[in-house]
């Protein structure tokens, strides 16, 4: 079947949210991989922890981190502002996070152009860079969750474009790493 004959994408059923930011999934501690992790770190909620002592033990390391996935994602849910009244060519004014249009690319530019859409993808995919990060120097499989979570989002927002193109293959090693369903 040539390009031109593809049917249009179905709309995804999954439900966005502006930014992923905590997990309820139980996992083991960061730092000694042995005990549960029954403490979240309350800054920036992807790394889980044993106790205290494995809290203090892993801090210098993760100081830093933490506080930059604090700051991409107050950042996020700051660009996403403007898209929950986003106003379509046609003069709607929609919330693209409800109405799952999948036009996160088409405010008449390209992603990584000046518009409010990317805006939000740049935010968006740094708190996904950073997650990453945090995933793989703190051992956590909760900041990998998180950061597949947030990319997945990002595919549902653009899955009509291009966007979802270089979104796609970040995803199934997100998955692998947070132990989720592919």
């Amino acid at each position: 079947m040539d390009e031109d004959n593809f049917p249009e994408p179905l709309p995804p059923v999954r439900l966005i949210e502006v930014v992923r930011a905590e997990s309820s999934t139980a996992c083991q501690c960061s730092v000694c991989c042995v005990e549960a992790g029954l403490l979240t770190c309350t800054s920036c909620l992807a790394v889980k922890y044993c106790g205290a002592e494995c809290q203090r033990t892993q801090w210098g390391s993760h100081k830093s981190l933490c506080r930059l996935i604090k700051t991409k994602r107050e950042e996020t849910v700051k660009c996403a502002e403007p898209l929950k009244a986003y106003k379509l060519p046609d003069n709607r004014v929609v919330n693209i996070f409800q109405e799952n249009l999948g036009i996160l690319e088409f405010d008449g530019e390209y992603v990584g152009g000046p518009g409010v859409m990317s805006a939000y993808d740049d935010a968006r995919m740094s708190l996904f860079d950073v997650l990453k990060k945090c995933g793989e120097r703190n051992n956590s499989k909760i900041a990998y969750e998180l950061a597949a979570e947030n990319m997945l989002d990002l595919m549902v927002l653009s899955y009509k474009g291009r966007a979802m193109e270089g979104i796609r293959e970040y995803v199934p090693g997100m998955l692998i790493a947070a132990d989720m369903d592919q």
